[in-house]
């Protein structure tokens, strides 16, 4: 019996400490949550542009959230958020792909081609993944508020007064 207690408690141990192998996550991907909003964001470079955002619980607002699984049927913030990249891949880059707030197999090749873009013409030095994560939006340009030309904001700060803003399409 002793011997058996023994056991269970190395195996015990053994699992805990996750069988000695420390195990961690890529802290972009395992913290931020999923873009849930679009908000109107300016840096000191550039104009105010419309945004990928993330609005918790308790109503406070950040430009850190991600973009990263396949969304096709996600709630109707994150289905704004998605709206809004697929509009600035249209907009500011040409990607022929629909507006309907699905991240699917068409709007992850999209980021995928802008992400290269990106890399070959500017030097982004960006993941070519097809994820909208904060490093490839950062890169991006976006559609400005006034909806009539893109811009580049790569220090994205939510501008006072435009935490939310309508979606127009």
């Amino acid at each position: 019996m002793n011997t058996l207690k023994r056991v269970l408690a190395v195996v015990t141990m053994i699992a805990a400490t996750g069988g000695g192998v420390v195990l961690t996550a890529s802290p972009a991907s395992a913290a931020l949550p999923y873009c849930n909003n679009v908000s109107g964001v300016s840096d000191d470079a550039a104009g105010l542009s419309r945004y990928e955002t993330y609005v918790n619980s308790s109503g406070s607002y950040t430009v850190s959230c991600d973009m990263n699984y396949l969304n096709e049927n996600g709630s109707a913030g994150q289905r704004r958020a998605i709206k809004q990249i697929q509009w600035d891949l249209v907009f500011c880059y040409g990607q022929g792909i629909s507006i309907d707030g699905e991240y699917g197999p068409n709007t992850r090749q999209a980021v995928k081609n802008v992400q290269s873009y990106l890399n070959t013409y500017e030097g982004a030095g960006l993941v070519v993944d097809g994820w909208a994560g904060p490093n490839t939006r950062k890169k991006m340009k976006h559609v400005a508020t006034e909806q009539t030309f893109c811009v580049h904001t790569s220090n994205p700060s939510i501008w006072p007064g435009w935490e939310w803003l309508d979606v127009p399409y």
